[in-house]
């Protein structure tokens, strides 16, 4: 008899497990609030499940209702999302998440589920197990626009240096005296390493890197593989996007950034809707999706939780007194990032979609914001950037070859399906 709980553990204990395992905002009340007790028809007896040891929780999984629409059918077909898939790290590698898993399964099918989802990096151990155990998959395009580089080159160090020690490969001594510059302030090696030597600092090497380098080595990074990221950088400092110097002591003057600026402030962001302006919104839904083979179906409960993110702001643009484009900003904290993340947006036109951008990145640039993300197979501008890391997976219970031919024909999903 499987010992896996379902329902809700101690508040405590779940947001410890969360800090452990993600360390990327989840371990937070106001987040666990919004994406747990408010989200439209949470009920923790049908959608959580849970595994412990003695008094320890080691293992959670939450699982979203959601009704996805193929283009052609009249009726949604009902799926379940798995999200904050979580065992405790000293409990791994003990069948924790199987036996959670096979939980899932039972009520998929006592439920009458078409399909089960899951969302997931795909290098970690995760999209590997649910590969084994079938699920199909499809990468999930992810686009960035980096605003402060040296923050967001530290954080991205990180999933270096946590695969290879270069604490060890670089001695203290010299890592402090190679200095990166960006368009937004400088760091130095030893910074990104968790090393950093106060010594005095004699002749320092310096690394100045222009916006497009940051880019291109935050786009290696993601792939999480080291020797990506090497080729990348000898390839970048044979190119004008890198230049090299060699001085004595610190470098007294930092490069300008060269703040970007877009233009388009047609409209001021806003907090709510009122009910016309929900219904015009639910109608550029009704029209966009139309077009896409797939699609997670959105209602008015989806909007109104969607504009309770924490630290959430909307968007509009319209004409004539109508709305034609509609985007939710929301913002989490990732360690020293705060991260913007687009969690929808709908538009009439390229002109609309442009404008939507135009606003957001104005917003995020003067309210402190270091990176915006969103799900899009389109670079709004050149400054956006893409990467490769996340994959949907799905397991169909029911119409196997109609799920397959719609997701891999690039279906309509957002973050907030995520």
């Amino acid at each position: 008899m499987s010992d896996v709980k379902h329902g809700m553990p101690s508040e405590n204990d779940l947001l410890d497990l969360f800090t452990s395992a993600f360390g990327d905002g989840r371990g937070n009340q106001n987040y666990l609030e919004w994406r747990y007790y408010n989200y439209p028809e949470f009920n923790p007896e049908k959608h959580s499940f849970f595994k412990k040891s003695g008094s320890d929780l080691v293992g959670f999984r939450r699982l979203y209702e959601k009704e996805i629409d193929l283009s052609g059918s009249t009726k949604p077909l009902k799926g379940y999302l798995t999200g904050d898939s979580a065992v405790h790290k000293d409990y791994q590698g003990e069948g924790h998440f199987s036996a959670i898993h096979e939980s899932i399964l039972e009520a998929c099918h006592a439920r009458g589920v078409d399909l089960l989802l899951s969302y997931n990096d795909k290098y970690r151990v995760v999209f590997d197990i649910n590969k084994h155990k079938g699920f199909n998959h499809i990468d999930i395009p992810l686009c960035l626009y980096i605003i402060s580089p040296t923050k967001v080159i530290s954080q991205y160090a990180e999933r270096i240096t946590a695969s290879a020690d270069l604490g060890e490969m670089i001695p203290s001594s010299i890592a402090s005296r190679i200095r990166i510059h960006t368009s937004d302030g400088e760091l130095s090696v030893s910074e990104i390493i968790g090393n950093d030597d106060v010594s005095q600092r004699r002749s320092s090497i310096h690394i100045e890197l222009v916006d497009e380098a940051t880019n291109k080595i935050v786009e290696s990074v993601t792939q999480d593989e080291l020797k990506i990221l090497c080729r990348k950088l000898l390839h970048l400092m044979a190119s004008d996007d890198v230049s090299i110097s060699l001085t004595g002591g610190d470098r007294i003057n930092p490069p300008d950034k060269a703040t970007f600026r877009p233009t388009g402030r047609q409209r001021s962001y806003r907090s709510t809707l009122s009910d016309l302006e929900l219904d015009e919104v639910l109608s550029l839904y009704d029209s966009q999706q139309q077009e896409a083979p797939a699609w997670f179906r959105r209602d008015a409960a989806d909007i109104r939780h969607m504009m309770s993110h924490p630290h959430s702001n909307v968007f509009l643009t319209q004409h004539r007194s109508k709305i034609t484009g509609f985007a939710v900003l929301g913002a989490i904290k990732r360690g020293s990032v705060t991260e913007g993340r687009i969690l929808d947006i709908v538009y009439q036109s390229v002109e609309e979609y442009e404008k939507l951008f135009s606003m957001i990145a104005n917003y995020a640039m003067d309210n402190g914001y270091d990176l915006l993300v969103m799900v899009s197979d389109k670079k709004p501008n050149n400054d956006w950037i893409k990467v490769d890391k996340m994959a949907l997976l799905w397991d169909a219970f029911t119409h196997q070859d109609e799920i397959e031919a719609a997701f891999k024909n690039d279906p309509r999903i957002s973050l907030y399906d995520l």
